[in-house]
């Protein structure tokens, strides 16, 4: 092998390794934002669930909420991050109080 044909292959091979690592990057945050988007819909089914909690207030609720979030999470391998969960909650909260005075109106 020459020296020019080493320096192509060297060259593709670079060229090949970078074009990888992009679909690679592109794959997991794909995977990643679906499983994002499959927590934020169990969110929605966690909260229904912890509406029949009567005996609970708003407070317990959220944290059976959060609890429900947690081992949802671990069972998917979703890095459990309760601030970013929280802020989902309370924007599925205001929304839920927005819906519900448009209907009594």
């Amino acid at each position: 092998m020459t020296t020019n044909e080493i320096i192509r292959l060297v060259t593709l091979s670079i060229s090949l390794l970078i074009s990888l690592s992009g679909l690679i990057v592109a794959i997991i945050k794909a995977v990643k934002g679906r499983k994002w988007n499959d927590l934020c819909s169990a969110l929605q089914n966690f909260m229904i669930e912890a509406e029949k909690l009567t005996e609970c207030n708003g407070d317990q609720k959220k944290c059976a909420v959060l609890k429900m979030a947690e081992d949802f999470c671990a069972k998917e391998g979703i890095k459990f991050d309760s601030q970013k969960i929280e802020k989902v909650i309370e924007d599925l909260i205001v929304l839920t109080k927005e819906v519900n005075n448009k209907d009594k109106s």
